[in-house]
């Protein structure tokens, strides 16, 4: 439901409200952010550490996953969540900038290894599927192996003509490729293919006498 004038407003304040309460933690706990530099140290605890028991936080108070450590000549090291870098845009304008591209390339690098973690699993659930293909042409394999055992030797061709068809690797427009997967540039492309020729070989086998898909 689309929110009114005045709930985006509401909205918007309260989101105001919140900025000024972390600013303002913040300016408490750092003093004059204008005497914090950034060490050029960073660190990402990772996917979910922000909402764990003993997450990190900080120096506003609240939690966080990026860490970004910040010195001050007197108080020492503390730590800063990527959140609260915009709080020093105009007080310290080095310092932000230091932290802004502290952060991009922590974000880079974040997309980076889950670009990685994507290509491992789908990598994994493409060596799965491609057993699951091979148990497949086994089966129909075998289903055919049996009809013919059963059906009348006279006969010249005792399989069901979509089941025959397809062993055979006749071309159509209902073909299932039994010889392995084309060459993709694309891993989804190669989980599409093994999900799509699994689904109509299951089909084959629940009903010989008819084309996957008819």
């Amino acid at each position: 439901m689309t929110k009114t004038i005045t709930e985006k407003a509401v909205d918007k304040l309260g989101r105001l409200e919140d900025s000024v309460s972390y600013y303002g933690r913040l300016i408490e706990a750092l003093g004059n952010p204008a005497e914090w530099e950034y060490t050029g140290k960073m660190i990402d605890t990772g996917v979910g550490a922000a909402s764990a028991v003993n997450a990190p936080q900080c120096a506003c108070g609240h939690p966080i996953r990026f860490v970004f450590i910040i010195k001050h000549p007197m108080k020492g090291e503390t730590q800063l969540g990527s959140t609260c870098i915009g709080h020093f845009e105009h007080v310290n304008p080095t310092t932000f900038k230091a932290l802004t591209e502290a952060a991009e390339k922590m974000g880079e690098r974040v997309k980076d290894e889950l670009r990685k973690i994507k290509e491992i699993k789908q990598q994994e659930e493409i060596a799965k599927l491609e057993k699951e293909y091979k148990e497949k042409i086994e089966e129909l394999k075998a289903l055919a192996e049996k009809i013919k055992e059963e059906a009348d030797l006279k006969n010249y061709r005792p399989l069901p003509y979509p089941l025959w068809y397809i062993l055979h690797g006749w071309n159509g427009k209902n073909i299932i490729c039994l010889f392995g997967s084309p060459q993709y540039k694309r891993k989804s492309a190669y989980i599409r293919f093994y999900k799509n020729t699994i689904d109509k070989i299951q089909q084959l086998i629940d009903n010989p006498e008819k084309f996957p898909g008819e």
